[in-house]
C-alpha cells in the first residue's frame, strides 16, 4: 500500500515539475515571436528579445536539475519585474495587464509549481 502512495506522490511531483517547466514556454514563446516578427519586418533591434529570452532559457534548464532553486528564483523575479513594470506605467492599463498576464504570471505560477514539486 505504501508503495502505491509513494509512487503516486512521485508521479504527481513529476507532473508538477513538467507543468511548471511547460508554463515557462509561454513567455519564451512570446519573446521569440517578437524576435522573429521584428527581424523579418526589417528591424534588427528585434534581436534584443533574445537577450531577454536567454535568462529564461537558463531558468528552464535549471528547473530540470534543481526545481526548488529555480522555483524560488522565478517567484521572486516575477514579482519584482511585475511590480516594476506596473509602476513604470509607460503604457495604458490594458497593455500593462496583458504584459503582466503573458510575461509575469506564468513564471510566478511555474515557480510555485516547481517549489511544490520539490517538497519532500
Amino acid at each position: 500500500m505504501c508503495y502505491t502512495l509513494c509512487t503516486v506522490t512521485k508521479q504527481s511531483k513529476q507532473l508538477l515539475k513538467k507543468i511548471g517547466i511547460g508554463l515557462l514556454l509561454i513567455p519564451l514563446g512570446f519573446l521569440l515571436l517578437f524576435t522573429f516578427g521584428e527581424v523579418f519586418a526589417g528591424d534588427i533591434s528585434g534581436l534584443s528579445h533574445l537577450i531577454q529570452a536567454a535568462p529564461l532559457m537558463l531558468v528552464i534548464f535549471l528547473a530540470s536539475k534543481k526545481p526548488f532553486i529555480s522555483g524560488v528564483l522565478l517567484v521572486v523575479i516575477s514579482i519584482v519585474l511585475a511590480i516594476s513594470y506596473a509602476i513604470d506605467g509607460a503604457s495604458g492599463l490594458s497593455i500593462i495587464l496583458l504584459v503582466e498576464a503573458f510575461l509575469f504570471v506564468p513564471p510566478f505560477i511555474s515557480g510555485v509549481l516547481l517549489i511544490l514539486s520539490s517538497k519532500k
